[in-house]
């Protein structure tokens, strides 16, 4: 019994792989909200562009020049 105790404190092959799961979790916990910003951004922009696109293609008054 003693034996595996010694085994288990000594190896080190687990430590790897705890760091390696703190830290893809660390990325993952970064990398959510810098997403979610980066759609809200996308969005506006997407929307202000289709705006002014459908408005490009709209007829003007006469008298107020051409459109875009």
């Amino acid at each position: 019994m003693l034996r595996l105790l010694h085994w288990l404190v000594d190896d080190e092959k687990g430590e790897a792989v705890v760091e390696y799961a703190l830290l893809a979790g660390f990325v993952a916990l970064v990398t959510a909200p810098a997403l979610l910003a980066l759609q809200a951004v996308m969005r506006s922009t997407y929307i202000s562009w289709n705006k002014a696109m459908s408005d490009c293609w709209k007829m003007p008054a006469p008298g107020e020049g051409g459109g875009c």
